[in-house]
């Protein structure tokens, strides 16, 4: 049976490409900074644009699916997920550090089916390196297949771990017992 969102996947492998190009570029003139909601929250004309390209670019392509993009929500419009096939995008993962022109910023485009992650992208533009992972084929950098912890859980599984803010520690201790453990399932198995 044919790999349905093989395609789709292909594309944004593609499209991330296209605006790490255009990331790459922004970083070497001046960069204009607008707030969203706070001062931490920064919005600049390059994510717009590259959120723009991917999303015009999809809809081109896929105009029976659904976007979510982080710009496009900031600025007023809807993000409700659904059962139709949705792109969820980051333009600039890293605003902050883009902003700074520290080198860590990376293009985050998700694919979700009946609200389930089909497949994620995670490209690193200005060193180069695209991270995929697909449900139920694991996860790669650049092709290679990366290898994941074993962990299950239990004392030593950072996954498992959790920030209380609170001030006494009766009050951290009486809602750390009301939080219920988030169970982490790994997706790393091949077909």
């Amino acid at each position: 049976m044919a790999d349905p969102w093989q395609e789709c996947m292909d594309y944004a492998v593609t499209l991330a490409r296209k605006a790490g190009e255009v990331i790459q570029e922004a970083l070497t003139k001046e960069i204009a900074i607008m707030i969203k909601s706070s001062p931490a929250d920064l919005v600049t004309i390059t994510d717009q644009k590259v959120e723009n390209m991917i999303i015009s670019s999809l809809k081109e392509k896929y105009p029976s699916h659904s976007f979510i993009g982080e710009e496009s929500v900031a600025a007023g419009a809807g993000s409700t997920l659904t059962d139709n096939p949705t792109w969820i995008i980051d333009p600039i993962d890293g605003t902050t550090n883009f902003v700074h022109k520290f080198p860590f910023v990376a293009v985050s485009i998700g694919f979700v089916v009946n609200k389930q992650m089909e497949f994620g992208i995670v490209y690193s533009c200005v060193e180069d390196k695209m991270y995929t992972g697909r449900k139920g084929k694991g996860a790669f950098c650049n092709g290679q297949k990366l290898c994941v912890s074993q962990q299950k859980g239990g004392p030593f599984d950072l996954m498992s771990r959790r920030i209380i803010a609170a001030n006494s520690q009766t009050l951290a201790e009486q809602i750390a017992k009301q939080l219920q453990a988030i169970p982490y399932q790994r997706d790393d198995a091949t077909e």
